[in-house]
């Protein structure tokens, strides 16, 4: 009965461990979301690109994280362009 009842407590226990870690994930990625969404600034928007699919890549959603990284390069791509085309 005791190994019963600390068994059912180490699963609560794990359950809202992964619900934590599940909240602090989405509100990291909101808030890389806003930034991307209102950055003046090319490195701004890029390296918040970076860090979400870093987050993404530690939660292992790896295709997830290469599109990231993908968009990550085609913006860096534009901004090297746009400033050799100023200069």
């Amino acid at each position: 009965m005791r190994k019963f009842f600390y068994a059912n407590i180490l699963i609560l226990f794990s359950a809202l461990f992964n619900f934590s870690a599940n909240a602090q994930r989405a509100s990291t990625i909101d808030s890389l979301q806003k930034i991307i969404s209102k950055a003046s600034n090319d490195s701004t928007r890029i390296e918040a690109y970076h860090s979400w699919s870093l987050e993404l890549y530690n939660n292992n959603l790896l295709d997830s994280a290469i599109v990231l990284i993908d968009v990550a390069l085609a913006e860096c791509e534009e901004s090297i362009i746009s400033n050799s085309n100023s200069q």
